[in-house]
């Protein structure tokens, strides 16, 4: 049986690579727990090419325009379909991170499990303005909008809403800020969303260079554990968002 290698050839464009010395710049969502999980992944990914990278936060309008006019590199994390807007952007084609929606009640509730079948009899909590929460939540008669995890998942304390939308570790990390204990998640998620990695054309090179180091790290299980050591501290607030 002939030997695989993918990491012989990594190995042979990374030299190449290495000795051009490119310094790149990525934006990435800013205020977003899960985007800081992202960047790090992303740049972990890198330094294994034997590059640091800077990664610069904004708004997710801005972001996208700084992408789409070239001023910067490339985004760290965005949906499979992000970059069907920007053709200026490859796709690395293997995901490197996945976020999870889950629906946050408080305890005393009884409510032990939720679905996208049966949100709908629940009076549900959440952030305005994330595309996939309202659609999980659109045949909601009772849904509540807000600006912040926090302001939410206050007003599910209080009882006026019986389900909190989030993903989990921007729910998780509100929880552990605010000493939170009346309020959990529930298993299992509601949604599963794969984030891939995007680089401008002039760095076509980068994209099967990229690709290997995620595939391998994924075969061996290291992508899964670095990603939960990374989620533990971004929760614990060792790592700033």
């Amino acid at each position: 049986m002939r030997a695989r290698q993918p990491l012989v050839i990594l190995l042979l464009s990374l030299s190449a690579f290495s000795a051009r010395g490119q310094d790149l710049v990525f934006t990435t969502i800013e205020k977003q727990p899960i985007m800081t999980v992202a960047s790090e992944i992303v740049k972990e990914l890198y330094r294994r090419l034997g590059h640091e990278i800077s990664v610069v936060p904004m708004a997710a309008a801005r972001a996208a325009a700084e992408v789409s006019s070239n001023h910067v590199d490339g985004e760290v994390g965005r949906i499979v379909s992000f970059n069907e807007n920007y053709p200026n952007l490859l796709r690395v084609p293997t995901h490197f991170y996945s976020a999870y929606t889950r629906a946050f009640v408080r305890v005393d509730r009884g409510i032990t499990k939720v679905d996208s079948g049966n949100l709908k009899n629940y009076r549900v909590a959440r952030i305005r303005g994330v595309v996939n929460t309202d659609l999980l939540s659109r045949e909601v008669p009772e849904a509540f909008d807000f600006s912040d995890i926090e302001t939410m998942f206050g007003f599910v304390r209080l009882g006026r809403a019986d389900i909190a939308l989030t993903n989990h570790i921007g729910g998780m990390l509100i929880l552990a800020e605010q000493g939170i204990t009346d309020i959990v998640p529930l298993e299992p998620p509601l949604e599963r969303r794969n984030f891939y990695h995007f680089i401008n054309v002039k760095h076509r090179d980068l994209v099967p260079l990229l690709d290997a180091v995620i595939r391998e790290m994924t075969a061996s299980g290291e992508l899964e554990r670095l990603t939960r050591e990374i989620e533990k501290k971004v929760i614990a607030g060792t790592i700033a968002y």
